[in-house]
């Protein structure tokens, strides 16, 4: 257990927490415990008016048993509990063990739910994983650097921000405006049976205003709206983010943008759909590639899911020369923008450090991200494939068969031999030969002729045997070096949720050698610019739409900024959009977009960022609406197991997730 000073006020709850998992230290299982408490404020006002002010307080734990039946097959329990007391903890640390270790519960996993009877918790059904592989011993605190905590401003001030901000934003043909601040900040403590020993202290901001413009349409009977936002102050750290920001531009300057590009859209034509060159600002560039390519990378799109449209690609050629994509969860350090962004961490869900991921390195495909399961499973499957491969399927290879198999082959060719050069007998069938050396079993010369053939083909059966068994041991040991390990990307929600594979900050390096929008442009003879994003998602089999805040066409080399276009969504599929990218913006195109990445039912903060890119003959679809509603579309992307990349100003305040509103595991049943 590490030292009260390194921990400080959170000193007893580990103490706690370590307690707890100690007494499990030599049951011969995994077990971690994740303790976290999330606090947050979010203040709202509309049309110049405070309208919604919230704030809350979630406590919980969650537990991960994993321990291995007597084929070596490994089990996975995961429990939680919003009694964060010793007494809580150990009750929940305890059911958990259980359930695992009943075989009963094993041996009933078409059952939805295990029930144990302690009060409060919710736990999983074990479910086989297979593999499982966690050594790290890690121990450490970390606290995110701020300068202005959030509780050095005080409630009016974040009042008076909303306000002005929704104010801001408040003209003619603006029927609606709206100004956000939220701020969380996560505590959690991390402890398991190797040693570990982990706490986070992790504050988030973000600030945001809307503006939705209106008018009639003749070819609808109500009039139509479109929604313009910005959103701003968002990373890792405390209120200096959003001060910052403000200081670059004030909320009188981003009303009015926010407004007049409103404004600007819903007078804008539609688009006739069909595939066009694009050209996107580095902020919709940044959606671009965490939809199309980031979700594709994460590993249990392959190890629980059927995703194939990156499956056994790594180390091949799916994007143009000169695409580089990083996935970096310390910080957006590019030597373009630096700092803590909003998807950072310094150690994930599962207790591994964070690091920087080399995704695609000049158009080939380096690595997938991992979590310590799937990076196991992952590990296991592709061993298992390699095998395959090489000839050795467990399921239908077996040594000794083989051989006996080759012995009795030549002792077939032997006899029909001897057929053919002592009795003149041509090309017999099986059931000949067979009839054959029944009649001879008395015959000394052929007794004497087949015995001298047996000791030759048992000797080379020998031989062949050893050859055989060193093969499959130079196999083995070509799969045990493909082995993969955690990339750091093991994320949850909350502890109520089961940790993912996610995305962190993921991001398209700039081009040293690139052009600015303008020389990306001045080629196009007829295109599309887009910029800004309302989000986008990614189905499994990599086809992808995304919406921009603003679009505008492209004649002879220009961005008519005089011509708006209105409902437009690119779709298409990832590999071909990878390779059908002609240019990679300079430095100085480079923008950030961070908002909340949905995936499984669960949200977690995330930033993506690139420079302006260009996409040949890609496809964009002219909708009937001006602004494609979130929830409709959230919607469909959770019935089709999609995922999804949104602004964070969805947010209602009051709205806070509780467990029996969740989607997981647990949620039917509760203990008691």
């Amino acid at each position: 257990m590490m030292a009260y000073d390194v921990h400080g006020e959170m000193a007893p709850k580990t103490e706690i927490a370590s307690g707890v998992v100690n007494q499990y230290a030599e049951a011969g299982i995994y077990l971690s415990l994740t303790v976290e408490e999330n606090a947050s404020s979010t203040y709202i006002a509309t049309d110049g008016e405070l309208n919604g002010k919230g704030e809350s307080m979630m406590k919980g734990a969650r537990a991960h048993v994993v321990g291995f039946d007597q084929e070596g097959m490994a089990w996975e329990v995961y429990g939680i509990t919003q009694d964060t007391t010793k007494d809580g903890l150990e009750k929940l640390a305890a059911y958990a063990v259980q359930t695992l270790q009943s075989g009963d519960s094993i041996q009933s996993i078409s059952k939805a739910f295990v029930s144990a009877g302690a009060s409060g918790v919710y736990l999983s059904v074990p479910h086989k994983i297979y593999a499982f592989k966690n050594e790290a011993k890690v121990q450490d605190h970390y606290e995110a650097p701020t300068s202005q905590p959030f509780d050095s401003v005080t409630a009016k001030e974040k009042q008076d921000l909303v306000e002005e901000l929704s104010t801001a934003a408040m003209k003619d043909g603006i029927v609606n405006t709206r100004g956000i601040y939220k701020e969380t900040e996560r505590k959690s403590w991390f402890v398991d049976t190797n040693g570990s020993n982990i706490t986070q202290v992790i504050p988030r901001p973000y600030a945001g205003i809307s503006a939705t413009a209106q008018k009639q349409d003749p070819a609808y009977e109500t009039p139509i709206d479109f929604t313009n936002f910005d959103s701003f102050g968002l990373g890792e750290g405390g209120y200096e983010l959003v001060a910052k920001a403000l200081t670059e531009k004030d909320t009188t300057a981003r009303g009015k943008d926010v407004a007049d590009a409103a404004l600007k859209v819903i007078g804008g034509k539609r688009f006739t759909s069909g595939a066009t060159t694009v050209v996107m600002d580095g902020e919709m560039a940044g959606v671009f590639i965490h939809e199309a390519l980031g979700h594709m990378t994460e590993a249990d799109m392959y190890t629980h899911h059927d995703a194939r449209i990156l499956k056994g690609k790594l180390g091949e050629k799916v994007g143009v020369d000169g695409l580089n994509v990083v996935d970096d969860a310390r910080a957006l350090q590019t030597g373009v923008l630096t700092g803590k962004a909003r998807g950072s961490y310094k150690f994930d869900d599962e207790g591994t450090p964070s690091q920087r991921t080399e995704i695609i390195k000049d158009g080939v495909l380096t690595n997938y991200l991992m979590g310590n399961n799937d990076a196991a499973l992952y590990g296991h499957n592709q061993k298992g494939e390699f095998m395959r491969e090489q000839g050795f399927d467990s399921s239908t290879f077996d040594l000794s068969k083989e051989i006996e198999k080759e012995v009795q082959e030549s002792v077939m060719d032997f006899a029909k031999t001897y057929m053919k050069d002592h009795d003149n007998i041509d090309d017999p069938s099986e059931q000949e030969v067979a009839m054959y050396m029944m009649t001879k079993q008395q015959d000394e010369g052929f007794q004497e002729a087949i015995g001298q053939e047996l000791q030759k083909i048992q000797t080379g059966a020998m031989t062949k045997i050893m050859a055989k068994q060193q093969e499959i041991q130079g196999a083995w040991e070509a799969a045990d070096k493909r082995e993969f390990v955690s990339t750091g990307n093991a994320r949850a929600e909350a502890w109520y949720a089961v940790p993912q594979v996610r995305m962190t900050n993921t991001m398209i390096l700039p081009n040293e050698k690139g052009e600015d929008t303008e020389g990306m442009v001045k080629d196009v003879k007829d295109g599309i610019y887009m910029t800004g994003s309302w989000g986008g998602y990614v189905e499994l089999n990599g086809n992808f739409a995304f919406w921009p805040k603003e679009a505008y066409k492209i004649e002879d080399g220009e961005i008519k900024y005089d011509q708006p276009i209105k409902g437009t969504i690119l779709m298409d599929n990832t590999l071909k959009a990878l390779k059908n990218i002609s240019a990679i913006g300079n430095a100085d195109t480079y923008e950030r977009f961070g908002g909340t990445c949905g995936k499984g039912g669960q949200g977690v903060p995330n930033e993506c960022a690139g420079p302006a890119i260009r996409l040949d003959d890609i496809v964009v679809q002219g909708t009937p609406f001006d602004r494609v509603g979130h929830q409709s579309i959230r919607e469909e992307i959770k019935e089709h197991d999609g995922m999804y990349l949104g602004p964070e100003s969805e947010v209602d305040a009051g709205q806070h997730r509780q467990v029996e509103k969740l989607d997981t595991p647990w949620k039917e049943k509760k203990l008691d």
